[in-house]
């Protein structure tokens, strides 16, 4: 997931649904905030882009709302944010999701953390509108 580049999304969405995790995605943390509180989500996983906006602050009221909830950053080489890193459960680098192999590696790493749980899974994803 590049923040200009919504190719990759594609299949890590396809991939996730075909191994029974539903990719709710945002494009800023103001729609993620909408879509949670319009669709009553109780999250198990988020997956940020490091360079959004304000998504450090609201990674950190997530964490204290969404019991053992599991943080995936994706960070660049130009940007890795110090502030929210400790809440990270899993860190990629942009460049790596535009490789098949690594956002296979990704997509595996999020079943294994996430399908230990009972039920539906939903995992959001936050990145930067660029238009």
């Amino acid at each position: 997931m590049v923040d200009d580049d919504i190719i990759p999304l594609r299949p890590l969405a396809h991939e996730l649904n075909h191994r029974g995790i539903n990719l709710i995605p945002a494009q800023s943390v103001k729609e993620a905030r909408s879509m949670i509180a319009a669709l009553k989500l109780k999250l198990d996983g988020v997956i940020i882009n490091c360079r959004v906006s304000g998504v450090c602050a609201f990674t950190r009221e997530l964490v204290k709302h969404h019991d053992g909830l599991e943080v995936i950053g994706v960070v660049s080489g130009y940007h890795q944010c110090s502030s929210c890193r400790q809440l990270l459960t899993f860190c990629f680098h942009d460049a790596e999701l535009r490789d098949v192999r690594w956002m296979n590696r990704m997509v595996s790493l999020i079943q294994s953390r996430l399908m230990k749980r009972q039920g539906l899974t939903k995992v959001t994803i936050i990145r930067r509108n660029i238009r």
